[in-house]
């Protein structure tokens, strides 16, 4: 539904682009040792990048409203 290309992963994140969102176009979600997620939201028009938004503290369970609201785009039907 986000339309996610050209992931990108290691030890404890996974960052990948999307499509169809005028407010961020690449998600980086990385684990934390808290058991908890850090989501970075980016803008990214060549040669320029620009954070969107920077999330600290998410559970898994929260990722899908979080990626809704920033990006204004469903994961779920």
């Amino acid at each position: 539904m986000l339309g996610a290309k050209d992931f990108i992963g290691g030890a404890d994140y996974l960052s990948f682009r999307i499509r169809g969102s005028h407010k961020a176009n690449a998600i980086r979600i990385a684990l934390d040792p808290m058991d908890t997620y850090t989501v970075t939201f980016w803008k990214i028009r060549s040669p320029n990048i620009k954070e969107v938004g920077r999330f600290e503290g998410i559970y898994c369970d929260m990722l899908h409203d979080l990626i809704r609201r920033v990006t204004g785009l469903n994961t779920n039907l």
